[in-house]
């Protein structure tokens, strides 16, 4: 049960679910892998998006995770059905279903926007999954491919980041949503300039907080919740993190996601990940 969460993402973002793992699941301890060295993959074709994710999934068990979380939304629409049943008897979690559900709940008219990447705007998963739980809803989806190399490249406000937030989200508040899904990690780093273009009425989604409250609830479920309670100061060391590419340039950036310092930063030699 003081196994860990292993949680994996194309790069950076998935950190913004490791803060909300933190957040809700303090106890948890958490090995992270960001594929640094092959982002983005919000380009990328649904076998190769799928190769990476066994690649990946196979690494990190070999640290004895009791729970895989597809931090990324690109892997989770396009890999999350094809890697199941290559791990039986390991959980795997994506961010699409968690969110769904939210935005669901969250919707009185039932106009729900979804932004993300190319990939994942194409693949219709959030459509389906929404769908799925109210098939009366109007979805109206968004790709938005600047927002990562915004956030990247540490833009998070300006005139640049305006014109660019408007040129997306003014379309989708013309449609009268109530609701609407922050479809990559990276988007809820832009979150309030994304709100000042939106109504106040309307909810923004963020998936890893319910993906953080969906893996609290399956770990509950199948008695694999951390018994071990830790403190404050031993939570941070709690958690280790390996990339494909610079490790310190993971750190230095990666802390600005996480909001916290980064003790444990690895890079993963190509034949020992390519080998796992």
């Amino acid at each position: 049960m003081n196994r860990p969460i292993g949680v994996f993402d194309s790069g950076l973002g998935g950190l913004t679910v490791v803060k909300a793992f933190l957040r809700h699941l303090p106890d948890e301890p958490i090995v992270y892998f960001g594929d640094t060295a092959r982002v983005p993959y919000g380009t990328k074709s649904k076998e190769t998006i799928t190769r990476f994710s066994g690649e990946i999934i196979r690494f990190l068990k070999k640290y004895d995770v009791k729970m895989i979380v597809i931090a990324c939304h690109t892997a989770s629409a396009l890999a999350l059905d094809s890697v199941l049943p290559e791990f039986p008897g390991l959980p795997i979690l994506g961010v699409v279903d968690p969110a769904a559900r939210k935005a669901v709940k969250m919707s009185k008219t039932k106009r729900i926007g979804v932004i993300g990447t190319r990939s994942t705007i194409s693949s219709g998963s959030f459509d389906r999954a929404i769908y799925g739980l109210e098939p009366d809803a109007r979805v109206f989806s968004k790709a938005c491919p600047l927002f990562v190399p915004l956030v990247e490249e540490g833009r998070r406000s300006g005139p640049i980041v305006d014109a660019v937030v408007r040129e997306y989200i003014e379309p989708l508040a013309q449609e009268k949503i109530d609701a609407l899904i922050l479809g990559c990690t990276h988007y809820p780093i832009l979150a309030d300039r994304i709100r000042e273009v939106l109504p106040e009425d309307v909810a923004l989604i963020d998936p890893a907080e319910e993906s953080a409250l969906s893996a609290k609830f399956v770990l509950k479920e199948l008695g694999l919740a951390a018994t071990q309670s830790t403190s404050e100061s031993e939570r941070a060391a709690q958690l280790k993190c390996f990339v494909s590419d610079d490790a310190a340039s993971f750190k230095r950036l990666g802390e600005v996601f996480l909001g916290q310092a980064i003790p444990y930063v690895e890079r993963v030699l190509d034949e020992e990940f390519q080998a796992a």
